[in-house]
C-alpha cells in the first residue's frame, strides 16, 4: 500500500531477484496500460516475475482509474507509489542509478515523463 485510504487501487507487488549478497540490482517500475479507465497490475505479474528471475527488483503498480478519478489524482497516485517504491527498494538491493519506468498507458502526460 503506498497511500493509505480506502481506494483498493493505493496497492503495488513487489517481484525481487533471489538474494546474492551484496550484489545490487536494477530497479523497474512497472505501470499497468489501459488508458486510464481500466486494468490492473494481476494482468502482468507473469512478466514481473519474470523480470524478476532475470536480476531486476520489480514494482507492479496500480493506480486509480476515471471516470471515478480525475488525470490530476492518477498523477498524484503514480507520484506516491514512485516515491514509497524507491524508499523500499532500497530493503531489496535497488541500485538507485538504475532506475527504469515501464509505463503501458498511451496516453502519457509530460508532468510522468519528466519524473
Amino acid at each position: 500500500v503506498y497511500t493509505i485510504d480506502s481506494n483498493n487501487k493505493h496497492k503495488f507487488d513487489i517481484y525481487v531477484p533471489a538474494a546474492a549478497g551484496d550484489k545490487v540490482f536494477p530497479i523497474m517500475l512497472y505501470v499497468h496500460g489501459g488508458k486510464y479507465i481500466t486494468g490492473d497490475k494481476l494482468e502482468r505479474t507473469k512478466i514481473c516475475k519474470k523480470l524478476a528471475s532475470l536480476g531486476i527488483v520489480v514494482f507492479n503498480i496500480n493506480y486509480s482509474l476515471v471516470p471515478k478519478f480525475n488525470l490530476a489524482k492518477i498523477e498524484t497516485d503514480l507520484v506516491l507509489a514512485m516515491e514509497e517504491a524507491m524508499n523500499i527498494a532500497v530493503l531489496h538491493n535497488g541500485d538507485y542509478n538504475q532506475v527504469y519506468l515501464e509505463w503501458l498507458a498511451i496516453l502519457c502526460t509530460e508532468y510522468m515523463l519528466s519524473i
